[in-house]
């Protein structure tokens, strides 16, 4: 495979048309993804008579990667501690909730309706459907947090294998 390519071989290449490749290539570079090289075809420099390859450092790709991914798992982390802290007495009821009403389903005689009401009435279904939600969220933030990671590993690995 070739280290650069013009603009109408990445397009051809990618079977996309050429303007949707120029704007998608020059966000690449903007970006620091890929490198653009400026190759003069005569003396002067003039951009009419100038061919501009394209090319990707796939280890500095990878490593720039590894930086965006380490950053992004740092501020899903912070979201999550975050959500958790703001959300804590919510948490904590429903908790108690929970706990109480499984002691009392998992004793050894049932329950009186007396006792499962009371601690029915400890929360409203407001409050229930609030702290399920708060839940929901933070298992979300937490499974997303692991898929970043086993991104991180694979990048890493990938990043490392260079240096081997």
């Amino acid at each position: 495979m070739k280290r650069s390519l013009e603009q109408k071989q990445v397009a051809d290449l990618a079977m996309i048309p050429t303007k949707e490749v120029k704007a998608i290539l020059y966000s690449l570079v903007a970006e620091k993804y890929a490198v653009l090289q400026e190759i003069p075809r005569s003396g002067d420099s003039g951009s009419s008579k100038a061919v501009y390859l394209f090319s990707v450092n796939l280890q500095r790709l990878a490593r720039s990667l590894l930086d965006q991914c380490y950053k992004a798992l740092g501020n899903m982390m912070t979201r999550r501690i975050e959500h958790v802290a703001d959300n804590r007495v919510l948490l904590d009821k429903f908790n108690e909730h929970e706990c109480k009403k499984n002691q009392l389903l998992h004793r050894e005689q049932p329950p009186s309706q007396e006792e499962l009401d009371e601690v029915e009435e400890m929360m409203t279904d407001l409050e229930k459907k609030d702290a399920e939600k708060c839940q929901d969220i933070i298992a979300k933030l937490e499974f997303a947090e692991l898929q970043l990671d086993e991104t991180i590993m694979f990048l890493s690995n990938y990043a490392n294998s260079w240096t081997v």
